[in-house]
């Protein structure tokens, strides 16, 4: 009786798993057929894994659109378990396809895998360590001081520190006639105020001066 040929049985080997396609998402059956349309698809924020991206932003600008999509009989969860890998691209879309296969059951292992590895806790405290440090740079004016300090503050949802620790961040950072003029603005000094109310003076004052220039600076 002839052997089989050994090609043959590495071809054997090869084909035996043809239909199965490892992948790290497992999709769990659905009662309904669905597809996700080409112009939803269009609209997907793209995420590619590079140092200057937020994947907290990401995160946030992917939900936005996947609650405009609606569909009887499949809850969001399903949608965006569906729709997160077409909104990577590059090493991001490198690091899902080679996650282990079925290691993703639902959208929460999705996006707390997506957060350890592209927001690290490396990365957490480099945030944390920018705003204890954060300073008003020469020329850069009230509005867009406030605006890099809320962008900090937003790229870590979770930071641990409390509200009148991070506007007392803030307060010291500022370049001493901008203080002056906070200070005017709180009818006293900004350490007196609430951190409801010092955000409230500080995000008004800065949107005059964004409006109107800074003419009490005159």
């Amino acid at each position: 009786m002839a052997l089989p040929k050994k090609n043959s049985i590495l071809e054997q080997m090869l084909l035996q798993d043809i239909n199965h396609q490892p992948f790290a998402i497992h999709y769990p059956k659905l009662d309904v057929d669905f597809e996700l349309k080409a112009g939803f698809i269009h609209l997907l924020p793209k995420f590619y894994g590079r140092d200057d991206e937020d994947p907290h932003k990401h995160l946030k600008e992917f939900h936005m659109v996947c609650c405009t999509m609606v569909l009887r009989g499949v809850n969001e969860d399903q949608i965006k378990l569906r729709a997160f890998p077409l909104s990577l691209e590059g090493v991001a879309k490198d690091w899902l396809l080679y996650l282990p296969d079925g290691v993703v059951q639902s959208w929460v292992d999705l996006k707390k895998l997506f957060l350890l590895k592209f927001f690290p806790a490396s990365r957490a405290r480099a945030i944390s360590k920018a705003i204890i440090h954060i300073k008003q740079s020469q020329g850069e004016d009230l509005y867009n001081y406030w605006k890099r300090f809320n962008r900090l503050i937003a790229s870590y949802p979770n930071l641990p520190t409390p509200e009148d620790v991070l506007i007392k961040h803030f307060y010291e950072g500022l370049l001493d006639t901008e203080r002056m003029w906070v200070n005017v603005a709180c009818g006293g000094t900004l350490r007196n105020k609430t951190p409801e109310e010092a955000r409230e003076v500080i995000a008004t004052m800065a949107e005059n001066r964004h409006q109107f220039g800074n003419l009490s600076l005159g």
